[in-house]
């Protein structure tokens, strides 16, 4: 009878341990959804990046921005459960004395979702329209971005520039 139990009592304890799992924690180490990232150039000087001052970038709909200020490379979040993004754009956002310019650009792309791991989930990639659907810059006749260039349409790292903004 002793005998049983202490077998019983072992394949248990070996069933119990044996089916543990790790903590379900995702590593700060593992890449998520990533951003697009862009970068500003001269429009007279194609091949110069260019700082950009006082520039926010904000969805149309919220009221928070991102502020950026003397900066040549930035990312943005896409939307991970719609095909379109729409950012303002706005060079010397903090001015008083109406230099103050903004510009709509709506970024065009269908996503893909890529499985990570039971902690992290999902993470989406991103194909940007290729062309002139890509990234679309809504005219109007103060425009302070005056030209773009997609220069990789899949945006599946931070480490390359997706998009190149001239002005």
């Amino acid at each position: 009878m002793k005998r049983l139990l202490k077998i019983v009592l072992i394949v248990g304890f070996t069933f119990v341990f044996t089916n543990c799992e790790k903590d379900d924690i995702c590593d700060p180490n593992v890449t998520t959804t990533p951003r697009v990232v862009i970068e500003f150039y001269s429009i007279e000087f194609p091949s110069v990046l260019l700082p950009v001052t006082n520039l926010s970038v904000k969805d149309p709909n919220i009221t928070e921005a991102m502020l950026f200020n003397g900066v040549s490379k930035i990312e943005l979040p896409l939307k991970t459960f719609q095909d379109t993004t729409t950012f303002e754009f706005t060079i010397n956002s903090t001015a008083t004395n109406g230099t103050k310019n903004t510009d709509v650009v709506v970024f065009n792309y269908a996503t893909r979702d890529i499985y990570v791991s039971r902690a992290c989930g999902f993470k989406t990639y991103y194909d940007l329209s290729s062309g002139e659907e890509g990234i679309v810059i809504q005219a109007d006749s103060n425009n302070w971005i005056k030209n773009k260039t997609i220069v990789n349409t899949q945006i599946e790292s931070e480490n390359d520039v997706h998009i190149k903004l001239f002005y």
